[in-house]
């Protein structure tokens, strides 16, 4: 499959650096998702949680996050945030935090994860190289702290899920 175009203004050579540090960045990012995802059945094999991963490779599918984030890369300069591609790290999310969704915990994380969205210029090409990876980060620790365990605030509380609630905004 060819490769984005990007700035086809560009004298041929430039054009061709940028492609491959384009295709360089988006193996990186794609790796990284694919440990993240796998860390997450890594903390559920053999639990009684196990049950919740079916599915999970269809629903957290590296060929569609890769799709995401080249939709994200190849749209024009104006275009703001990508809502699919926020919305299929938000499931990520709530996969990660799978039943402490609705507890302090829960919340914290979700403001984190809020936090590690921010882009300072608001294009989606920024957030695709700045924010995707501090997310993808925010999700290790979240699974590594949620296989760990011994996290004093993770029992539902009945609250609010912002994961949900943020969703449905979309």
């Amino acid at each position: 499959r060819p490769a984005p175009r990007i700035n086809a203004g560009l004298p041929q050579a430039a054009s061709r650096r940028q492609r491959s540090e384009l295709v360089a960045n988006l193996q990186w990012l794609c790796r990284l998702f694919l440990e993240t995802r796998e860390q997450l059945f890594a903390a559920h094999e053999g639990t009684e949680l196990e049950a919740n991963c079916d599915g999970l490779r269809e629903e957290l599918d590296a060929v569609r996050f890769r799709r995401l984030l080249e939709e994200s890369l190849t749209s024009p300069e104006a275009a703001s945030t990508p809502k699919s591609l926020m919305r299929f790290l938000r499931g990520f999310g709530r996969r990660a935090l799978y039943g402490r969704c609705r507890s302090p915990y829960g919340r914290r994380a979700y403001t984190q994860f809020e936090q590690a969205c921010v882009c300072k210029e608001g294009s989606s090409r920024s957030f695709v190289h700045g924010a995707v990876p501090r997310v993808l980060q925010l999700l290790d620790r979240l699974i590594d702290e949620g296989r760990r365990g011994g996290i004093d605030d993770c029992a539902d509380d009945g609250g609010e899920d912002p994961w949900a609630e943020s969703c449905q905004r979309d």
